[in-house]
Formats: structure tokens, C-alpha cells, sequence
């Protein structure tokens, strides 16, 4: 595998994150340049950034952590920091976190100034294969999960397995499942491959690879339905009872990650296929014996 593989020319997997960052930003003014994090993604993966040249010029926002976060106070922190900054038309939102983080920071990027340049680069799994790719921005809204939100695409997003060593197991196997998934919508060979893959000893090159692989399912789908009317709704398998039972839990006070809710999400929706449509058992990852 090629230590830079680029199967679409606005979403690069890199082992080699500063140079790919410092080719982008050279098309900005230095002092045009914003970035919004969380406030554990600013402790564990700023400093993966900091060697970028032309960092010291980054005007930074740093929201709190945590998905009881994705709410319409947390993009206006960030309207009002790009707005105090002296952000334009001319200026670049730099969005470096997970999931909830890249949703909001390409929501208030998407709609600050009727849009600006924005990109992600996501730090958690979940995030690199699924949440950062594909346009889909916005924030919870009277308890429901992504209620308000735009589909607006980053102009680039930028992939380093890096960001993984600062995420516990549990955020692993969150992204995990969105990988799962896109190898039971479109591939058997992408499914064995992360079927297989160590989950004990990570091997980060590796995993690089199967990323790659992984968010160019997800981008197929993107390109021929890019605002979700046909066959990109393939994506939200598992998500109809995913979303609703996340919703739920972070109704109860009780949240749970994203990809462990689509898991179960996809187990339901596979269980019902059986039933309804005599989907073949045996592929079912469940035990019906009992």
C-alpha cells in the first residue's frame, strides 16, 4: 500500500499529515486560517499538527467534549470566534476531532459568511471512515440526534491512523462497526478483511489500507447520490433502530457511542429481514437457538 493513497482528490490518507495540511493552507492568507477542536482532541492531537508550517498563525475554538456537546450553543462558540476573528469568504475552518466535532465545525463553517471553506481531519475512527466523509453536517435538536444540518462537502479531508493510538478501545470498536457495515452493504471482500483484522494488536499500516478501502465504499455511494434521494440511503443501514435507540440512551441520561448503536441497529434490521424477507439465517450475526 502506498504510504499516501488518494482514490479521490479531496480525500487523502496519509502517513505523511503535515506536508499533505501545509500544501493546503499555502492557498491561504496566514492570518485566514481557523481551527476548531474539542477539548481532548486539543490535549492528545493538536500536538500531532503543531510541526505543520504556518501553525503558529492558526487562530484556534476549542469546544467541550462529548455528544451532550452537539448543540446549537456549541455552533454558536463557534459563529461568534470566527466572526471576533475576522473570518471571510477567503478563510479556511480547519476541523480536527471526531464525529461530533467535524458535524458541527462544517455546520458553522457551512452557514458562517453563506459558506466557507472548510475541511476535516478526523481523529477517531468512527470519524475517519464514516462521520468526516460525505457532506453530512449539523447538530442534535430537541432530542433528536443530527435534526438540524446541511449536506455540504469539505473541500478535503485528511486521514492519518496516527490520531488513532489517543482513542481507547471502546471509540475503536465504535468505528469498527461502520466498517462492518460498508462491507455487508457493497463488499464481501472489504467484510472478511476487517472480520480479520487484530483488534488486540493494532497494526496501524495496516490499517491504513483497510481505511482507505473503507471510506471508498462509503464515498462510492456519495458520489452517485450525493444528497441522499436513491442508493446512498444503503448508508443508514442499521441507522433507522440505531439512531432511535441513541437517542433514547442520550434521552436517559445514559449516552452511548454511534457505532455500538448502529451495531445493534444492524442486528435488529437483519433479525427483521429474516422475518419479513427471509433473509438467509446462517449470514445473521446473531443466535437464534434459544
Amino acid at each position: 500500500m502506498d504510504n499516501n493513497p488518494v482514490y479521490n482528490a479531496s480525500i487523502i490518507v496519509t502517513s505523511e499529515l503535515e506536508n499533505e495540511l501545509g500544501k493546503i493552507l499555502s492557498g491561504y492568507p496566514e492570518d485566514k486560517i481557523f481551527l476548531v477542536t474539542e477539548q481532548n482532541c486539543d490535549k492528545y492531537c493538536v500536538p500531532i499538527i503543531s510541526q505543520t508550517p504556518g501553525f503558529e498563525y492558526f487562530k484556534k475554538v476549542v469546544i467541550p467534549s462529548g455528544e451532550v456537546h452537539k448543540k446549537l450553543s456549541s455552533v454558536e462558540k463557534i459563529w461568534l470566534f470566527l466572526s471576533q476573528n475576522g473570518a471571510d469568504r477567503k478563510s479556511l475552518v480547519i476541523n480536527l476531532g471526531g464525529g461530533m466535532l467535524t458535524d458541527l465545525g462544517s455546520f458553522a463553517a457551512s452557514t458562517m459568511k453563506r459558506g466557507m471553506d472548510f475541511m476535516n481531519i478526523p481523529t477517531t475512527l468512527l470519524a475517519q471512515v464514516d462521520a468526516s466523509v460525505g457532506g453530512k453536517t449539523g447538530f442534535n435538536f430537541n432530542g433528536l440526534k443530527n435534526e438540524i444540518g446541511v449536506i455540504n462537502q469539505p473541500n478535503t479531508v485528511l486521514i492519518d491512523t496516527r490520531f488513532l493510538k489517543t482513542i481507547d478501545s471502546q471509540n475503536f470498536i465504535s468505528g469498527y462497526a461502520e466498517m462492518i457495515k460498508h462491507g455487508l452493504i457493497n463488499s464481501p471482500e472489504h467484510l472478511e478483511e476487517v472480520r480479520n483484522f487484530d483488534l488486540i494488536n493494532i497494526d496501524y499500516e495496516l490499517l491504513r489500507g483497510i481505511i482507505a478501502r473503507s471510506v471508498a465504499i462509503k464515498d462510492s455511494f456519495v458520489l452517485r447520490d450525493p444528497t441522499e434521494r436513491n442508493i446512498r440511503k444503503a448508508l443508514n443501514f442499521g441507522h433507522t433502530i440505531g439512531h432511535a435507540f441513541e437517542s433514547f440512551a442520550l434521552e436517559s441520561g445514559y449516552p452511548i457511542l454511534h457505532g455500538y448503536a448502529v451495531a445493534y441497529g444492524m442486528i435488529a434490521e437483519l433479525y427483521l429481514s429474516h422475518k419479513v424477507c427471509n433473509f438467509p439465517l446462517s449470514l445473521l450475526p446473531i443466535d437464534d437457538s434459544r
